[in-house]
This record gives C-alpha cells, structure tokens and sequence, in this order.
C-alpha cells in the first residue's frame, strides 16, 4: 500500500453577524482507495498557509507507506525544523498524521481511539461553547437549561457578547466588560447550580488584559 495523493481543501462559512470561519481539510488518498482525512487548526485563521504548508510536506508522503506514521511524522517534522517546529506547520502535521490514523481505522474496521489504546475510555467529558455570549442577562438561563437539556455539563463562553438577532457583536472593555462578566456568571451559576463547569476563554475577545 502507497500514498498516491496528499491534497488541502479550504472550505469557509459565516454567522449571521458576518464572522467568517476557515478550515483546511487534508485528504490522503491511496494505491487500494482507501482514503483519510485530517483537519489543520491553521484553516480557521490562514487556510492559505495550510494548503501551502500541505504542498510542501507531500512529496515527502507519496509513494511511502501510510501504516507507518511515526516514521513519517518524523520525516515531516525533520524536513522543516528550521521554521517548523511550532504554529502553523505543526498544525499541517498534525492533520496529515490524523489523516493516516484515518485510514489506518477503516483498514483495521474499528475506530482510531482504539487503535491509540488498549483500554480507551467508554466516554469523553465535552462542554458547549458559546463563543459570544448574550449581551442580554435574561438571554442566559433559557440559553444554558438548553444546553443542559442536550447533555453538556460545561460551557466555555469569550469576552465578547452578542445581541438577540445575532447579528451585532458587543465588545466591551475594562470595567463595561467585567460588569457584564460578572452579571452573566451569575446568571449561569443561578440557572445551573455549583456542579455545572464554567470557562471563560479571554483569546476569544482578542484581550491581553481584561482590565
């Protein structure tokens, strides 16, 4: 078995208050037609870069064998180690290896996770991410008994907030922002309880201080 192709496919959608999402999907194909897929966290923000990166590291892939992927994670990694060991081209390698882990999972017929571990887990904690949250206290508890009802037991919400129609984005700072952080918190820990897990992720408002 040889991999014959290593391609980037960028594909993008947007919100109703215009934010546009990335992402860059990496497809490894084979001799035999069985065919992986990996995503490249770099496709969220510069797909370009990815699909570049993808280009770069697939001559390295082709023509080798797919089973043997820590060899290749290897190859990879030492072919750029001068500009790639962190960002955007690990993101790259880390999709081309999901991608092989992909394909080893249908050739075995069993899931990946359980080619990683000889116990894996029966279950996996998720929490809900809101991204904005509403800029409307009121807005909260329907939004977040909504959340439990669906099973989650965690939420992550930024430092940005939105209106009703979701079209506007409200970003406060300073004071205006931790006010509203505190009110929203509230809300949540009133309509869920102490056992409820709750983020607050400070990159999603692009802060390096919230004060």
């Amino acid at each position: 078995m040889q991999i014959t192709d290593v391609r980037c496919f960028l594909c993008s959608s947007s919100n109703p208050a215009g934010y546009v999402a990335g992402s860059a999907i990496i497809r490894i194909e084979t001799d035999i037609g069985v065919a992986g897929h990996g995503e490249a966290l770099m496709g969220l923000f510069c797909g370009e870069v990815a699909a570049a990166a993808t280009q770069y590291y697939a001559p390295l892939l082709i023509g080798a064998d797919p089973s043997r992927i820590g060899a290749l994670w290897q190859t990879m990694f030492d072919s750029s180690v001068w500009w790639g060991r962190s960002g955007a081209a690990v993101s790259v390698i880390g999709a081309i290896e999901t991608a092989l882990w992909d394909i080893a999972g249908k050739l075995a017929g069993v899931p990946c996770y359980q080619l990683l571990s000889d116990t894996p887990r029966a279950s996996v904690p998720v929490y809900a991410s809101l991204g904005s949250a509403p800029e409307d206290p009121a807005r909260v508890p329907p939004l977040v008994e909504a959340l439990v009802a669906e099973g989650f037991r965690g939420l992550k919400l930024g430092l940005q907030f939105g209106n009703a129609a979701g079209t506007e984005i409200y970003e406060p700072r300073g004071d205006a922002l931790l006010a509203l952080l505190d009110t929203t918190l509230a809300a949540i820990r009133r309509t869920v309880g102490d056992s409820f897990i709750i983020g607050v992720d400070g990159h999603m408002g692009d802060r390096k201080s919230v004060v």
